[in-house]
Order: structure tokens, then sequence, then C-alpha cells
């Protein structure tokens, strides 16, 4: 009983000792001028005012996508518009990915081949300036146009589309494609863009058309017109966003 009683002797003085450092500290840190609870408040009030501020700025628009021909690097893959960005959807399953070969020759052979299996169209987005960057517009805004040539109208982004047949994708049917149809969802590792993730362009009337998009790209607001057929130029992306140059 007396060693208890020791030992709980022992433990009151340890706490005092404790207790006693500790207040020493709180001293201490209001000597040098730690905020007190009132001052936090306001810091943190003024931290909410200025993200409050900072939501009151008008946002970029889609049409901020487009940039100056002298802002664009010569290697895409330096320019910050097509930098690796995340997923703001799932990752896609791996029957609506098509394998690195298909996109490729999709690229190669939008323009060359013989208008029936890759078809080329244009996805128009007018007055992209009244539509904020990084959030999704309705299906009106984004208008499939069935030829290949853009207006290069000011504040209209345009997308040129590498196109198949619903019906042959169905099938898997591709005279250019000698390997797999589709990637395999283990190797879906390569995120889509910033400029994706900007735009987020919706689909759906190339869809109800009866097509299927394989790859895509930005038409610049420079392009010579002669070029505009040339699917060399610019930097291509599967319909999910991701640069072609990044993926193997």
């Amino acid at each position: 009983m007396d060693q208890l009683q020791s030992t709980k002797s022992a433990l009151q003085r340890a706490l005092a000792e404790v207790e006693a450092a500790i207040a020493s500290l709180d001293c201490t840190w209001g000597e040098l001028g730690a905020p007190q609870e009132g001052s936090e408040l306001l810091a943190g009030s003024e931290s909410s005012n200025r993200l409050s501020d900072g939501q009151l700025q008008p946002r970029p628009s889609k049409a901020s996508a487009h940039i100056d021909r002298e802002e664009a690097p010569a290697d895409e893959r330096l320019d910050p518009r097509y930098q690796q960005d995340i997923w703001v959807s799932p990752k896609p399953p791996s029957d609506s990915s098509f394998s690195i070969d298909l996109l490729w020759w999709a690229a190669a052979a939008g323009t060359y081949g013989d208008g029936e299996e890759f078809l080329i169209f244009i996805l128009r987005h007018r007055n992209a300036s009244e539509c904020p960057s990084g959030e999704s517009c309705e299906t009106s805004h984004w208008e499939l146009i069935m030829g290949d040539l853009p207006t290069m109208e000011d504040g209209c982004i345009e997308l040129q589309l590498v196109c198949m047949y619903t019906r042959y994708v169905e099938r898997q049917m591709s005279r250019f494609n000698n390997g797999d149809f589709y990637d395999d969802q283990k190797s879906i590792i390569i995120p889509p863009c910033q400029l994706f993730n900007d735009l987020l362009p919706d689909f759906s009337s190339v869809t109800e058309a009866g097509y299927q998009v394989v790859v895509f790209r930005l038409i610049e607001s420079w392009e010579d017109e002669r070029l505009i057929n040339c699917t060399d130029q610019g930097a291509w992306m599967d319909k999910h966003g991701r640069l072609l140059s990044d993926m193997h």
C-alpha cells in the first residue's frame, strides 16, 4: 500500500512539472507575438476573403485555348496546354480506348485514305469566350460540321476530327490495324492533357451521326488554310484527351 502511495505521489509531481513546462512555453510563445484566438479568426477571414475575391474574378473562357503563334513551342510536349493533367472522369473502359497503332494510323491516314474508313470532320464551338474553361457545355454548343474546312472565326474553337463509322468500330474492322483494336485496360496510364480538360469537348453529335472519334486536334488560329488538311500538323489526341506523342 505504501508503495502505491509513493508511486502516486511521484506521478503527481511529474504531472505538475509537465504542466509548469507547458505554461512556460505558452508565455514564451505569447512574447514572440503568436496570434491569439481573435487574430486567428481574422486571418482566417482574410484568407476566406482572398479566396472569395479569387472566385469573383472572371474565369478564363474556352477561347483562351488559342494562344499567339509566338507563344507556341515548336515541340507540343513543351506547350503548357498539352501537359498531362488528371482524369476528371473515370478512366475509360478498355473497349472504348483504341490501340495506339490504330490511333497513329488514323492520324496518318485520315487525309490520304479513300474516305470510306477514316473521315475528317470539324467540331465547332462558336462564341467560346462565353463558356468558362474547365466546365462542360451544353451539347448544342458543340456543332458537328460534315466537312473539313474551318471557319477560322475569332472566338471560335474548332477541332479537327478523324472518325470511323460506328458500324466498323463495333465489328473492329480496320484495314489499317494489324494488331489489337483496343487498348488493354492495364496500359491506360496516360491521363488527358490540360487542353482537353479545359475544353471538355462533347462528341455526342458525332456519335448520333453514326461515327466514332478516333483522334482529334485543336485547329490553331494562325494556321494556313492550305495546311488544314495535313494530318501531320498539330498535336493529336485520342477521344479521351491523351496526347499521342505521350503514348507508346
